[in-house]
């Protein structure tokens, strides 16, 4: 009795399933760009003497931040009430959400 309570939930389940669409927008990356007009490399070098200089910075952060230069696929979201849109990269890997707030400065 049991079993076929089981076994007709589960069916109810997979028949009740739905697919979740989301439209991806496309961007080429800025890392591709960047490696088109020859420019990728002084920008590592940048980047690096970025760090190098102010090792301070880097000593003590206890969130690891990514930077997703490569990224291709974005998404639209709403946040909030009333709602605020945002372009955000699908992490798939992690729980955690970025939103940039207006003290949001870039490196």
């Amino acid at each position: 009795m049991q079993t076929t309570f089981v076994a007709l939930v589960a069916l109810l389940g997979v028949c009740s399933a739905a697919v979740l669409q989301h439209q991806l927008i496309y961007r080429e990356s800025q890392k591709i760009q960047m490696m088109r007009r020859g420019e990728w490399g002084a920008y590592v070098q940048h980047k690096a003497a970025l760090r190098d200089a102010n090792p301070a910075v880097y000593a003590n952060v206890p969130q690891n931040v990514n930077d997703f230069g490569d990224f291709e696929y974005l998404g639209n979201i709403t946040i909030g009430t009333p709602s605020q849109p945002f372009l955000v990269v699908l992490d798939t890997g992690s729980a955690n959400l970025w939103v940039p707030g207006p003290s949001c400065e870039l490196v």
